[in-house]
Protein backbone atom coordinates (compact mmCIF):
# COMPACT_ATOMS: atom_id res chain seq x y z
CA UNK A 1 0.00 0.00 0.00
CA UNK A 2 1.56 3.30 -1.13
CA UNK A 3 1.63 6.40 1.02
CA UNK A 4 0.69 9.71 -0.53
CA UNK A 5 3.59 12.17 -0.27
CA UNK A 6 3.20 15.87 0.34
CA UNK A 7 3.50 18.13 -2.67
CA UNK A 8 7.05 19.53 -3.08
CA UNK A 9 5.80 23.11 -2.92
CA UNK A 10 4.02 22.40 0.36
CA UNK A 11 7.17 20.85 1.83
CA UNK A 12 9.14 23.85 0.68
CA UNK A 13 6.62 26.25 2.25
CA UNK A 14 6.59 24.25 5.48
CA UNK A 15 10.37 24.23 5.62
CA UNK A 16 10.74 28.00 5.23
CA UNK A 17 7.86 28.72 7.57
CA UNK A 18 9.51 26.59 10.23
CA UNK A 19 12.92 28.16 9.59
CA UNK A 20 11.43 31.67 9.77
CA UNK A 21 9.81 30.91 13.12
CA UNK A 22 13.12 29.63 14.46
CA UNK A 23 14.87 32.79 13.32
CA UNK A 24 12.12 34.93 14.92
CA UNK A 25 12.40 33.01 18.20
CA UNK A 26 16.16 33.50 18.32
CA UNK A 27 15.86 37.22 17.49
CA UNK A 28 13.18 37.82 20.13
CA UNK A 29 15.19 36.08 22.86
CA UNK A 30 18.35 37.96 21.87
CA UNK A 31 16.49 41.28 21.92
CA UNK A 32 14.84 40.67 25.30
CA UNK A 33 18.15 39.51 26.83
CA UNK A 34 19.94 42.62 25.55
CA UNK A 35 17.17 44.87 26.94
CA UNK A 36 17.37 43.21 30.38
CA UNK A 37 21.17 43.42 30.52
CA UNK A 38 21.04 47.08 29.47
CA UNK A 39 18.27 48.20 31.82
CA UNK A 40 18.04 45.71 34.67
CA UNK A 41 21.56 44.25 34.88
CA UNK A 42 22.04 42.59 38.25
CA UNK A 43 18.47 41.38 38.84
CA UNK A 44 18.08 39.81 35.40
CA UNK A 45 21.63 38.84 34.44
CA UNK A 46 21.13 35.10 35.00
CA UNK A 47 17.84 34.99 33.11
CA UNK A 48 19.34 37.08 30.30
CA UNK A 49 22.37 34.78 29.96
CA UNK A 50 20.10 31.74 29.76
CA UNK A 51 18.02 33.43 27.07
CA UNK A 52 21.21 34.11 25.14
CA UNK A 53 22.07 30.40 25.47
CA UNK A 54 18.63 29.32 24.27
CA UNK A 55 18.84 31.81 21.39
CA UNK A 56 22.18 30.26 20.42
CA UNK A 57 20.61 26.79 20.47
CA UNK A 58 17.75 27.97 18.27
CA UNK A 59 20.23 29.65 15.93
CA UNK A 60 22.21 26.41 15.75
CA UNK A 61 19.03 24.50 14.94
CA UNK A 62 18.26 26.96 12.15
CA UNK A 63 21.76 26.56 10.67
CA UNK A 64 21.57 22.78 10.95
CA UNK A 65 18.31 22.75 9.02
CA UNK A 66 19.52 25.26 6.46
CA UNK A 67 22.82 23.47 5.76
CA UNK A 68 21.08 20.10 5.33
CA UNK A 69 18.27 21.33 3.14
CA UNK A 70 17.76 19.74 -0.30
CA UNK A 71 17.54 22.59 -2.79
CA UNK A 72 15.54 20.42 -5.21
CA UNK A 73 12.86 19.81 -2.50
CA UNK A 74 11.06 16.97 -4.30
CA UNK A 75 13.17 14.59 -2.18
CA UNK A 76 14.27 16.18 1.07
CA UNK A 77 16.94 14.34 3.03
CA UNK A 78 14.63 14.00 6.02
CA UNK A 79 10.87 13.75 6.17
CA UNK A 80 10.36 16.49 8.76
CA UNK A 81 12.63 19.37 9.87
CA UNK A 82 12.01 18.60 13.53
CA UNK A 83 13.77 15.27 13.24
CA UNK A 84 17.00 17.15 13.96
CA UNK A 85 17.98 16.61 17.62
CA UNK A 86 19.13 20.23 18.00
CA UNK A 87 15.70 21.46 16.90
CA UNK A 88 14.01 19.44 19.64
CA UNK A 89 16.58 20.57 22.20
CA UNK A 90 16.05 24.22 21.29
CA UNK A 91 12.26 24.00 21.38
CA UNK A 92 12.26 22.21 24.75
CA UNK A 93 14.56 24.91 26.12
CA UNK A 94 12.37 27.74 24.80
CA UNK A 95 9.13 26.62 26.47
CA UNK A 96 9.81 28.12 29.94
CA UNK A 97 11.09 31.33 28.33
CA UNK A 98 7.82 31.90 26.48
CA UNK A 99 5.69 30.83 29.43
CA UNK A 100 6.96 33.67 31.67
CA UNK A 101 5.47 36.62 29.69
CA UNK A 102 2.22 34.67 29.28
CA UNK A 103 1.99 34.26 33.06
CA UNK A 104 2.80 37.94 33.64
CA UNK A 105 0.04 39.16 31.36
CA UNK A 106 -2.61 36.70 32.54
CA UNK A 107 -2.00 37.82 36.13
CA UNK A 108 -2.32 41.49 35.18
CA UNK A 109 -5.58 43.30 36.10
CA UNK A 110 -5.33 45.53 33.00
CA UNK A 111 -5.03 44.46 29.37
CA UNK A 112 -4.34 46.87 26.51
CA UNK A 113 -4.16 46.28 22.78
CA UNK A 114 -0.38 46.19 23.00
CA UNK A 115 -0.56 43.64 25.83
CA UNK A 116 -2.83 41.41 23.79
CA UNK A 117 -0.44 41.66 20.82
CA UNK A 118 2.56 40.52 22.86
CA UNK A 119 0.46 37.84 24.53
CA UNK A 120 -0.62 36.51 21.12
CA UNK A 121 3.00 36.45 19.86
CA UNK A 122 4.41 34.61 22.87
CA UNK A 123 1.41 32.26 23.04
CA UNK A 124 1.87 31.34 19.37
CA UNK A 125 5.58 30.66 19.92
CA UNK A 126 4.79 28.61 23.02
CA UNK A 127 2.19 26.55 21.12
CA UNK A 128 4.57 26.19 18.16
CA UNK A 129 7.29 24.72 20.39
CA UNK A 130 4.74 22.46 22.08
CA UNK A 131 3.42 21.27 18.70
CA UNK A 132 6.93 20.40 17.49
CA UNK A 133 7.66 18.34 20.59
CA UNK A 134 4.26 16.59 20.60
CA UNK A 135 4.45 15.83 16.86
CA UNK A 136 7.96 14.45 17.24
CA UNK A 137 6.77 12.34 20.18
CA UNK A 138 3.84 10.93 18.19
CA UNK A 139 6.09 10.28 15.19
CA UNK A 140 8.58 8.40 17.33
CA UNK A 141 11.46 10.80 16.67
CA UNK A 142 12.01 11.95 20.24
CA UNK A 143 15.32 11.36 21.94
CA UNK A 144 14.34 11.85 25.58
CA UNK A 145 17.91 12.64 26.54
CA UNK A 146 17.98 15.65 24.21
CA UNK A 147 14.53 16.83 25.22
CA UNK A 148 15.31 16.45 28.93
CA UNK A 149 18.55 18.41 28.52
CA UNK A 150 16.68 21.15 26.71
CA UNK A 151 13.97 21.30 29.35
CA UNK A 152 16.40 21.34 32.28
CA UNK A 153 18.67 24.05 30.88
CA UNK A 154 16.31 27.03 31.31
CA UNK A 155 14.91 25.77 34.61
CA UNK A 156 17.66 27.73 36.35
CA UNK A 157 16.19 30.88 34.83
CA UNK A 158 12.69 29.75 35.74
CA UNK A 159 13.80 29.22 39.33
CA UNK A 160 15.13 32.79 39.34
CA UNK A 161 11.76 33.99 38.04
CA UNK A 162 9.96 31.98 40.74
CA UNK A 163 12.31 33.37 43.41
CA UNK A 164 11.71 36.99 42.36
CA UNK A 165 7.96 36.49 41.85
CA UNK A 166 6.88 34.20 44.68
CA UNK A 167 9.51 33.68 47.37
CA UNK A 168 11.10 37.13 47.60
CA UNK A 169 7.84 39.17 47.93
CA UNK A 170 6.56 36.85 50.67
CA UNK A 171 9.90 36.59 52.49
CA UNK A 172 10.60 40.32 52.31
CA UNK A 173 7.13 41.43 53.37
CA UNK A 174 7.38 44.65 55.43
CA UNK A 175 7.26 44.15 59.19
CA UNK A 176 7.46 47.57 60.81
CA UNK A 177 6.42 47.86 64.45
CA UNK A 178 5.01 51.26 65.45
CA UNK A 179 4.61 52.35 69.07
CA UNK A 180 3.31 55.67 70.39
CA UNK A 181 3.42 57.00 73.92
CA UNK A 182 2.56 60.30 75.55
CA UNK A 183 3.54 61.49 79.02
CA UNK A 184 3.33 64.63 81.12
CA UNK A 185 6.27 67.04 81.30
CA UNK A 186 4.79 69.73 83.54
CA UNK A 187 1.67 71.83 84.13
CA UNK A 188 1.31 75.58 84.50
CA UNK A 189 -1.70 77.91 84.63
CA UNK A 190 -4.21 75.37 83.34
CA UNK A 191 -1.98 74.17 80.49
CA UNK A 192 -0.35 70.74 80.50
CA UNK A 193 2.88 70.27 78.58
CA UNK A 194 3.20 66.77 77.15
CA UNK A 195 5.94 64.72 75.54
CA UNK A 196 5.01 62.53 72.57
CA UNK A 197 7.29 59.74 71.33
CA UNK A 198 6.74 57.59 68.23
CA UNK A 199 9.11 54.69 67.53
CA UNK A 200 9.37 52.72 64.30
CA UNK A 201 11.38 49.51 64.06
CA UNK A 202 11.79 47.37 60.99
CA UNK A 203 11.76 43.72 62.04
CA UNK A 204 11.55 42.49 58.45
CA UNK A 205 14.20 40.99 56.18
CA UNK A 206 14.16 43.82 53.64
CA UNK A 207 14.16 47.60 53.64
CA UNK A 208 10.68 49.10 53.95
CA UNK A 209 9.86 52.00 51.66
CA UNK A 210 7.74 54.71 53.30
CA UNK A 211 4.59 55.63 51.38
CA UNK A 212 3.39 58.00 54.10
CA UNK A 213 3.95 58.49 57.82
CA UNK A 214 2.49 61.12 60.14
CA UNK A 215 1.39 61.71 63.70
CA UNK A 216 -1.40 63.82 65.15
CA UNK A 217 -1.92 64.96 68.73
CA UNK A 218 -5.53 65.94 69.32
CA UNK A 219 -7.72 66.97 72.24
CA UNK A 220 -11.01 65.19 72.97
CA UNK A 221 -13.90 65.20 75.41
CA UNK A 222 -14.81 61.82 76.78
CA UNK A 223 -17.94 59.97 75.75
CA UNK A 224 -19.24 56.53 76.59
CA UNK A 225 -19.55 53.75 74.05
CA UNK A 226 -23.24 53.48 74.94
CA UNK A 227 -23.70 56.96 73.49
CA UNK A 228 -23.34 55.47 70.01
CA UNK A 229 -26.71 53.74 70.49
CA UNK A 230 -28.51 53.05 67.22
CA UNK A 231 -25.49 54.15 65.18
CA UNK A 232 -23.51 51.09 66.20
CA UNK A 233 -24.13 49.42 62.84
CA UNK A 234 -22.07 52.18 61.23
CA UNK A 235 -19.09 51.27 63.41
CA UNK A 236 -19.38 47.49 63.65
CA UNK A 237 -20.18 46.75 60.02
CA UNK A 238 -18.08 43.53 59.71
CA UNK A 239 -15.81 45.39 57.33
CA UNK A 240 -12.47 47.14 57.64
CA UNK A 241 -11.69 49.47 60.52
CA UNK A 242 -13.18 52.93 60.05
CA UNK A 243 -10.89 54.61 62.61
CA UNK A 244 -13.77 55.27 65.04
CA UNK A 245 -12.48 56.11 68.50
CA UNK A 246 -14.74 57.29 71.27
CA UNK A 247 -14.31 60.85 72.38
CA UNK A 248 -15.51 64.05 70.74
CA UNK A 249 -12.78 65.77 68.74
CA UNK A 250 -12.14 69.26 70.15
CA UNK A 251 -8.80 70.56 68.83
CA UNK A 252 -5.71 69.68 66.84
CA UNK A 253 -2.72 70.20 69.13
CA UNK A 254 0.19 69.02 66.95
CA UNK A 255 0.92 67.12 63.74
CA UNK A 256 3.87 66.43 61.48
CA UNK A 257 5.51 63.90 59.17
CA UNK A 258 7.28 61.04 60.87
CA UNK A 259 9.23 60.25 57.72
CA UNK A 260 9.10 61.64 54.21
CA UNK A 261 7.43 59.63 51.45
CA UNK A 262 10.20 57.73 49.69
CA UNK A 263 12.37 57.31 52.79
CA UNK A 264 13.58 53.83 53.64
CA UNK A 265 13.82 51.90 56.92
CA UNK A 266 16.62 49.33 56.78
CA UNK A 267 16.20 45.86 58.32
CA UNK A 268 16.75 46.09 62.06
CA UNK A 269 16.77 49.89 62.00
CA UNK A 270 14.90 51.88 64.64
CA UNK A 271 13.71 55.45 64.12
CA UNK A 272 12.35 57.58 66.95
CA UNK A 273 10.52 60.89 66.72
CA UNK A 274 9.85 62.88 69.90
CA UNK A 275 8.21 66.25 70.39
CA UNK A 276 6.54 68.40 73.05
CA UNK A 277 3.20 70.21 72.83
CA UNK A 278 0.72 72.03 75.05
CA UNK A 279 -2.86 71.02 75.88
CA UNK A 280 -5.22 73.51 77.61
CA UNK A 281 -7.00 71.61 80.39
CA UNK A 282 -10.32 73.44 80.04
CA UNK A 283 -10.82 72.55 76.37
CA UNK A 284 -10.48 68.76 76.49
CA UNK A 285 -10.56 65.87 78.92
CA UNK A 286 -7.80 63.82 77.35
CA UNK A 287 -5.16 63.94 74.62
CA UNK A 288 -4.83 61.28 71.92
CA UNK A 289 -1.57 60.69 70.06
CA UNK A 290 -2.09 58.74 66.84
CA UNK A 291 0.70 57.55 64.53
CA UNK A 292 -0.08 56.39 60.98
CA UNK A 293 2.55 54.54 58.94
CA UNK A 294 2.12 53.14 55.43
CA UNK A 295 5.06 51.17 53.95
CA UNK A 296 5.72 48.69 51.17
CA UNK A 297 8.42 46.60 49.56
CA UNK A 298 10.14 47.04 47.15
CA UNK A 299 11.11 50.69 46.99
CA UNK A 300 9.48 53.10 44.55
CA UNK A 301 9.93 56.68 43.42
CA UNK A 302 7.79 59.13 45.41
CA UNK A 303 6.67 62.63 44.53
CA UNK A 304 4.04 65.05 45.75
CA UNK A 305 0.99 65.37 43.50
CA UNK A 306 -2.21 67.37 43.52
CA UNK A 307 -5.07 65.71 45.35
CA UNK A 308 -8.34 65.18 43.53
CA UNK A 309 -11.80 65.45 45.01
CA UNK A 310 -14.26 68.00 46.27
CA UNK A 311 -11.97 69.27 49.03
CA UNK A 312 -8.72 68.05 47.51
CA UNK A 313 -7.01 71.38 48.07
CA UNK A 314 -7.05 70.83 51.83
CA UNK A 315 -5.28 67.48 51.57
CA UNK A 316 -1.73 66.45 50.72
CA UNK A 317 -1.04 63.56 48.36
CA UNK A 318 2.13 61.58 47.64
CA UNK A 319 2.38 59.21 44.69
CA UNK A 320 4.90 56.36 44.70
CA UNK A 321 5.54 54.68 41.35
CA UNK A 322 6.91 51.12 41.30
CA UNK A 323 9.56 50.64 38.59
CA UNK A 324 9.47 47.44 36.50
CA UNK A 325 11.91 44.67 37.39
CA UNK A 326 12.47 43.36 33.86
CA UNK A 327 11.92 44.25 30.21
CA UNK A 328 8.94 41.86 30.06
CA UNK A 329 7.27 43.67 32.97
CA UNK A 330 8.15 47.00 31.37
CA UNK A 331 6.11 46.24 28.24
CA UNK A 332 3.44 44.04 29.86
CA UNK A 333 3.16 45.70 33.28
CA UNK A 334 0.57 48.30 34.17
CA UNK A 335 2.87 50.97 35.66
CA UNK A 336 1.54 50.46 39.20
CA UNK A 337 1.62 53.18 41.83
CA UNK A 338 0.61 53.85 45.43
CA UNK A 339 -1.32 57.03 46.22
CA UNK A 340 -1.10 58.11 49.85
CA UNK A 341 -3.47 60.86 50.96
CA UNK A 342 -3.05 62.96 54.08
CA UNK A 343 -6.65 63.79 54.96
CA UNK A 344 -7.04 67.24 56.45
CA UNK A 345 -10.56 67.65 55.08
CA UNK A 346 -11.73 65.36 57.89
CA UNK A 347 -11.62 68.40 60.19
CA UNK A 348 -14.33 70.05 58.06
CA UNK A 349 -16.63 67.02 58.00
CA UNK A 350 -20.06 66.94 59.63
CA UNK A 351 -18.52 64.89 62.44
CA UNK A 352 -14.99 66.37 62.61
CA UNK A 353 -12.00 64.06 63.03
CA UNK A 354 -8.25 64.64 63.35
CA UNK A 355 -6.22 64.29 60.14
CA UNK A 356 -5.22 60.78 59.07
CA UNK A 357 -3.64 59.06 56.07
CA UNK A 358 -4.84 56.37 53.67
CA UNK A 359 -3.20 54.52 50.79
CA UNK A 360 -4.79 53.12 47.65
CA UNK A 361 -3.08 51.33 44.78
CA UNK A 362 -3.64 51.57 41.08
CA UNK A 363 -2.16 51.80 37.60
CA UNK A 364 -1.96 54.62 35.10
CA UNK A 365 -4.79 52.90 33.24
CA UNK A 366 -7.23 53.79 35.99
CA UNK A 367 -7.57 50.61 38.02
CA UNK A 368 -7.81 51.11 41.80
CA UNK A 369 -7.24 48.39 44.38
CA UNK A 370 -7.02 48.20 48.15
CA UNK A 371 -4.08 45.76 48.11
CA UNK A 372 -0.83 46.50 46.35
CA UNK A 373 -0.33 42.99 44.95
CA UNK A 374 -3.52 43.39 42.93
CA UNK A 375 -1.67 45.86 40.67
CA UNK A 376 1.92 44.80 41.39
CA UNK A 377 2.36 41.09 42.21
CA UNK A 378 5.97 41.72 43.28
CA UNK A 379 5.04 44.21 46.04
CA UNK A 380 3.69 43.84 49.57
CA UNK A 381 2.29 46.56 51.81
CA UNK A 382 1.62 47.29 55.48
CA UNK A 383 -0.51 49.95 57.11
CA UNK A 384 -0.19 50.49 60.86
CA UNK A 385 -1.96 52.80 63.29
CA UNK A 386 -0.72 53.17 66.86
CA UNK A 387 -2.56 55.21 69.52
CA UNK A 388 -1.69 56.45 72.98
CA UNK A 389 -3.84 58.63 75.29
CA UNK A 390 -3.26 60.81 78.35
CA UNK A 391 -5.96 61.94 80.76
CA UNK A 392 -5.78 65.63 81.66
CA UNK A 393 -6.39 66.91 85.16
CA UNK A 394 -9.68 68.83 85.47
Amino acid sequence: MSTKKAHPNFRKFRFWLFASLLAFEAGLLLWSAAKDIEGYGRDQVLSALLRLTVAALIGGAFLQMYNNRDKRFPAPKVKSPWQYPLVLLAQAASLPMFFIPIWIELRSPVHTRGDWTWLAITLCLFLFATFILVDALVSGHVNFGWVAAGALLPLVGFFQFAYLTFYKPAHERPRVDVTAKVEKVNESRGVTRLLGVVTLKNNGAAAASVLGAMYTASGHRGELASAVGGKAHGVLDSSESNRHHFGKFMSLLAFDDLLASGDSIAPGETKTHSFVFDAPNNQQNFVRLAAYVSVSTPAGESKRVKCKGKRGGMNVCARTEYPPSSWAREILGDEPFALTKFHFDSMEAEAPEPPYISTVYGSIRGKKREEVQAVNPLARDQFTQSIAEYRLDP
